[in-house]
């Protein structure tokens, strides 16, 4: 209420102000980082495969609200896909954890950004680790081929030849054994 006076006379008014809602404040990610463990090598069958839902909270008002997601980083697009609504993650083709192009963790960005409609808009960033799991899905191989001679009275017991293989699995402790002996 405002009032006015002459020194003889007063008048009122009731003025209303009312306060438009701006864009400013930015997206707020619920926890970062985000992080996930699977297993490697997810089957084809069990694909798409949601792994994970972050989400983002807005402390503004009306349309300034409205949040949409998206993924940001180096060769992930094939790989996952985000919900722009949801914020749900989905892995689309699997991951190999094991060498030699392979690698054990997957990082990459989400993207909240919010839409206020007149391009005041906001964003905020939430990292996102995805580890995995070594699966046993490689055979292990052997560095060479082996060939040696020995003498005929060769004491029982006697070092003959050293053979070496490897494994790209985690998990590669590797035991040797004689299948045969021609």
């Amino acid at each position: 209420t405002v009032s006015c006076s002459d020194g003889i006379s007063e008048a009122t008014a009731k003025v209303h102000i009312e306060v438009e809602p701006v864009n400013d404040l930015p997206p707020v990610f619920g926890k970062n980082p985000y992080r996930i463990c699977i297993k490697e090598e997810t089957p084809s069958d069990s694909l798409p495969l949601f792994i994970l839902q972050v989400s983002a909270s807005d402390g503004d008002v009306g349309q300034n609200t409205r949040i949409e997601y998206s993924l940001t980083g180096d060769k992930i697009e094939d790989k996952f896909l985000i919900d722009k609504t949801t914020g749900r993650i989905t892995l689309v083709k699997p991951l190999d954890r094991d060498p030699p192009s392979g690698r054990p963790e997957w990082m990459f960005n989400v993207l909240a950004h919010d839409n206020d409609g007149s391009g005041n808009s906001l964003d905020s960033t939430a990292e996102v680790r995805v580890c995995l799991y070594d699966i046993n899905d490689n055979h292990p191989k052997f560095l060479k081929n082996y060939w040696t001679e020995v003498y005929e009275n060769i004491a029982a017991g006697s070092h003959v030849i050293f053979v070496e293989a490897s494994d790209n699995d985690e998990n590669d402790t590797l035991t040797y054994s004689i299948i045969k002996n021609a």
